[in-house]
């Protein structure tokens, strides 16, 4: 029979907060986390705004994370990061405690975009692209972008933080990807493959190329509207949806181990299920 699983961390990092509580208690209170890009100069594009981490909280994420962890720059791996931390501390754990055979990272995450700055420096001003030099000098593109950040990197450095060697996945179907990942998770305890994994997503798409990718596939909201009033799914004059960044990560136990520490139980997961019904490559 199927091992039961149970969650027992949970962490956060959104446009509303930096944490956990903060970001419930703010939504709670009927909050909005949708406000003027202010990351880069977007005057131009016709997007009102975006669901953008503030660059106050940057700081106090990097004041929680140890050691090398704290100087990560770019924002998907960096909420990751402390997103995956706060999870673990929430079910009363920390790095080394467990089982590392036994434990797990299962992420779901964006492929990592291109950005202008990745290529700019290899555009000679006759036109063309210096293909030779862009290959010898990769060290120095963006390190946001693709060449430097590949998907699973966040997967890799919070496994060695955690020091957990078990079965460790990166999910890469963009928007599904998160809750796949928390569906893997599930499977890999219930098959008696780990004992405990973490699981969950992170990205951020909020750079002049992320946003132009959703504005070509006719996804984004360019609404003439406030920019908290930008995110109506519900709403008969929806027109988009609103790109936004962040983390969020569960710890997932097999329930015999959970029991055996007497964790704290946030919900026991029941099931999971994915499919495809979509008409075109945006609905």
């Amino acid at each position: 029979m199927p091992r039961e699983v149970w969650i027992t961390g949970m962490g956060m990092v959104t446009a509303l907060g930096a944490d956990l509580n903060t970001s419930w208690s703010r939504a709670l209170a009927g909050k909005s986390g949708i406000r003027a890009i202010s990351s880069f100069e977007a005057d131009e594009m016709p997007v009102a705004g975006a669901g953008e981490v503030e660059d106050s909280e940057l700081e106090s994420l990097r004041e929680r994370l140890p050691g090398d962890l704290a100087a990560e720059r770019e924002r998907r791996v960096l909420f990751a990061l402390d997103a995956a931390r706060s999870a673990l501390a929430d079910a009363g754990l920390a790095p080394g405690e467990s089982d590392p055979a036994r434990s797990g990272v299962v992420m779901g995450a964006g492929l990592s975009t291109y950005r202008i700055e990745d290529f700019a420096a290899w555009i000679p001003p006759g036109g063309g692209f210096e293909a030779a030099r862009f290959a010898a000098e990769l060290e120095k593109t963006h390190p946001g972008g693709y060449f430097q950040n590949p998907p699973e990197r966040a997967t890799s450095l919070i496994s060695k933080w955690a020091e957990f060697s078990g079965p460790s996945a990166t999910l890469t179907s963009a928007c599904a990807a998160a809750g796949q990942a928390i569906g893997l998770g599930m499977r890999m305890i219930r098959r008696g493959e780990a004992d405990l994994v973490l699981c969950g997503g992170a990205d951020s798409m909020i750079n002049p190329v992320g946003m132009a990718i959703f504005l070509l596939l006719g996804a984004a909201s360019t609404a003439a509207v406030e920019s908290a009033a930008l995110c109506r799914p519900f709403d008969r004059r929806r027109s988009g949806l609103v790109v936004g960044e962040g983390a969020g990560m569960l710890v997932l136990e097999s329930a015999d181990r959970a029991a055996r520490r007497g964790a704290r139980v946030h919900a026991r997961l029941l099931g999971y299920g994915s499919s495809m019904d979509a008409y075109r490559v945006t609905a």
